[in-house]
């Protein structure tokens, strides 16, 4: 519900919102969720977190951070306070609206858009102290104040800390699992007990606030906060907080490297150091030009996450990362969209991704406008209440099979969460596909990216997006050599979207008590699962387990079959009647009405009852080859083209035909040149045959004005009983029942004398002009 009120109620009002045909974004969504899908568990912890009351708000949040641009940094009179906010001069959260009208680039970018680029540029970069830094350490018991190294000199470039890949340390810092590591003996023990540095010493020392431990810990795990003031204090221009600006000058200096600079690898100082690197080398350190270093490509990008309640809300969802030590996963699918969110209009600078890569210029960033209607949807709480339903199912699993008949001989029960996570990876996971020899229909392993290269395996999905583009490539090359009749595209995709509407569409679209809008699409798809189940399990009992040999019947069988079907003249018939319904506008609209009617679950006569019993009634009787297939050769015979001799006159009518032009005489109407209807010209003036078969079929009513049968089943039912082999016997037909009324029926319809070929020839005399 929440998807169909996304397409229609919101995407559908947004044209502007698109990316190139030939975009890569989703293909490399579709990489990162490939590769979330293969960690073991992680998919279902996602999928856990999303189902926690504290992820409910990050619709709101991301919504927000889409649609203001204000700054957010620190107060310079407040530095450990609430984020302030310059464009209102307040401490207060982000309310500037991005101007849609100018280009989205500089200032004018959403706080989205920014802090995006900012983990991509604090990704896989390195921080340490600066070469020549000096510890100015306050606090210190008994001696108060001490600058370390003791005796003056300075330190080595990281030799008091390094912390690798920034953008992870700051996301494990949202849950209190990044730890700062001194490397100094002095500052982890002190001399004798003294001088050891503890939070409080830290916070008093640095002028920041802001660590998870208690004030006397040994060990530093900062918050995010003590971060954004850390990385993002203003040397060059914050002089009322000396003490932070003396002793982050002379610790690490303004020049923090960013992913765009050239990575540069230094020898560690420190080799034995419990964080160093086994081959003794500190990697991810940058060599930046003026203008890419992280204060100067990103300044207080990373302050709007104190805004509307953030940290809180994402922590389940980091969690979920941090668990499996997988935040890399986390950043790159925020690196993807990074890649691809700018558009056209972007500086240089600020579509760098690294030195000789660029950003694609996509677009993205179109979609915000859409993307924060979306968000301020219940699309979070639909997610949360989906999460939790299916924490609660039990759904169950074979876990063993018998190694000859290949029966279930062991269950276990999962929960929803491991069910979808598993079919998730089924559809995304190329190492599960390659597992079981998955191919196209071509025998080819490759799976094509929509921007015309190769996956090494293809999957699933690919298969079904591959399908979906060769649809499309074929009605756009059938549009473009037929311009007459280049409407196909807008067709398929209207007929694709009704038959969504028509299985999936809810009542209560966008609010907490949506139901499906057709009852019996819960019900039958267990039904046809089940049944696709058995029918696999028993032709191939053998794909299901290892090594999941090849299923010949629904490989090749099936396939074969439905190609000799397609490949026929039958389908092909059909193909060409559809095909001249589908260009004939009166055609296609009667025709809808026509299934409307007969298929309509809602209305008040029993039409879809009777088109269901009569389509099992015609499923049995086509299975009746012997008797069937002399019909054929007489339908055959009465559908046939009519014969016209070399000059184009009609020899002979077809039946068909003949019946056509009947109805057409009938039904047609005359007019004048000043388009007034002449009736005395007209065979039936009064539409008499459409009024009497419009009856004929309409249910009659008993005294209560309750619907009985239509005036046609009961005549038919006068027939059956005046022409049965023992009249007026009230029961059941028999079969020779049914014998008698076709011999009957028969000689009706060729008697010359007293049958339809006298009523033909009464028509006749009566028609003549």
């Amino acid at each position: 519900g929440d998807g169909l009120y996304l397409k229609t109620q919101v995407a559908d009002k947004h044209p502007e919102a698109k990316i190139p045909p030939k975009s890569v974004l989703w293909d490399e969504m579709i990489d990162v969720t490939a590769a979330i899908a293969k960690e073991p568990g992680l998919l279902e912890d996602v999928l856990r977190a999303l189902g926690n009351d504290d992820s409910l708000p990050l619709g709101t949040i991301f919504a927000s951070y889409m649609s203001f641009n204000d700054r957010i940094s620190y107060q310079r009179s407040n530095l450990n306070g609430p984020a302030f906010n310059f464009a209102a001069n307040a401490a207060t959260d982000m309310k500037t609206p991005v101007n849609r009208g100018m280009p989205a680039t500089g200032p004018n970018r959403s706080a989205m858009q920014r802090f995006l680029q900012a983990i991509h540029d604090t990704n896989g970069v390195t921080a340490c102290n600066k070469a020549g830094a000096v510890v100015h350490a306050r606090g210190i018991p008994i001696v108060n104040t001490l600058d370390l190294p003791i005796g003056g000199g300075t330190y080595k470039e990281c030799e008091v800390f390094k912390i690798e890949n920034l953008a992870k340390f700051y996301l494990d810092s949202i849950i209190g699992t990044a730890n700062l590591y001194f490397r100094p003996s002095i500052l982890r023990n002190g001399i004798v007990g003294i001088g050891a540095a503890t939070v409080d010493t830290i916070e008093q020392s640095s002028g920041i606030i802001g660590f998870w431990d208690a004030a006397g810990s040994k060990t530093f795990r900062p918050k995010p906060a003590w971060l954004n003031r850390l990385v993002f204090f203003d040397l060059a221009g914050d002089t009322q907080n000396a003490i932070t600006n003396r002793f982050l000058t002379d610790l690490q200096g303004p020049n923090i490297g960013t992913s765009v600079c050239p990575e540069r690898v230094i020898a560690d100082p420190d080799p034995g150091a419990a964080d160093a690197s086994s081959d003794g080398m500190v990697h991810g350190l940058r060599a930046c030009a003026n203008g890419d270093w992280v204060f100067q490509r990103d300044q207080d990008a990373t302050f709007v996450w104190e805004d509307f309640g953030f940290y809180k809300a994402i922590t389940p969802l980091v969690s979920a990362f941090a668990v499996h030590k997988r935040e890399d996963l986390f950043i790159g699918l925020m690196d993807v969209l990074h890649k691809h969110w700018s558009d056209a209009k972007a500086t240089a600078a600020e579509c760098k991704l690294n030195g000789t890569t660029n950003c694609t210029k996509d677009g993205a960033v179109s979609y915000e406008p859409l993307l924060i209607e979306m968000f301020n949807s219940d699309i979070m709480k639909g997610l949360n209440q989906l999460s939790k339903t299916l924490q609660t199912m039990q759904v169950k699993h074979c876990t063993a099979t018998d190694a000859t008949s290949h029966a279930c001989t062991t269950t276990a029960n999962i929960d929803g969460i491991a069910a979808v996570a598993q079919a998730t990876r089924a559809l995304v996971d190329p190492d599960q596909a390659k597992a079981i020899g998955l191919k196209d229909r071509a025998g080819s392993a490759t799976g094509k990216r929509n921007d015309g290269t190769m996956n090494a395996q293809v999957t699933p999905l690919y298969l079904i997006l591959q399908a979906l583009n060769s649809i499309d490539d074929q009605l756009g090359a059938f549009g473009a050599a037929n311009p007459g009749d280049d409407k196909r595209p807008a067709q398929w995709k209207t007929a694709r979207s009704q038959l969504v509407d028509q299985f999936l569409d809810v009542n209560g679209q966008n609010t907490a008590t949506a139901t499906f809008k057709n009852a019996a699409f819960p019900k039958v798809t267990p039904v046809l699962v089940d049944i696709i189940r058995s029918q696999l399990t028993a032709h191939c009992p053998t794909s299901f387990t290892a090594p999941f040999t090849r299923c010949a019947w629904s490989r090749d069988d099936i396939t074969t079959q439905m190609s000799n079907v397609i490949k026929g003249p039958t389908f092909a018939a059909a193909l060409d009647l559809q095909d001249a319904i589908r260009k004939d506008d009166g055609a296609r609209q009667q025709l809808e009405l026509l299934l409307t009617y007969l298929l309509d679950s809602a209305s008040s006569n029993d039409a879809l009852a009777g088109l269901l019993a009569s389509s099992a009634d015609i499923v049995q009787v086509l299975l009746d080859d012997a008797n069937l297939v002399p019909l054929f050769h007489v339908l055959s015979e009465a559908a046939a083209s009519s014969i016209v001799d070399k000059q184009g006159h009609t020899v002979r009518k077809s039946l068909v035909d003949a019946q056509l032009s009947l109805l057409a005489k009938i039904s047609g109407k005359a007019f004048n040149k000043d388009n007034v209807e002449l009736c005395s010209t007209e065979l039936d003036p009064n539409q008499i045959l459409s009024v009497a078969l419009q009856k004929l079929v309409t249910p009659m009513q008993d005294p209560d004005g309750k619907p009985t049968q239509t005036p046609l089943e009961v005549i038919l039912d006068v027939i059956a009983d005046v022409n049965r082999s023992a009249s007026g016997a009230g029961s059941k037909l028999e079969a020779s029942d049914y014998g008698n009324i076709a011999a009957n029926v028969s000689d009706f319809l060729l008697n010359k004398e007293r049958g339809m070929e006298q009523f033909y020839e009464i028509v006749r005399q009566g028609t003549v002009r």
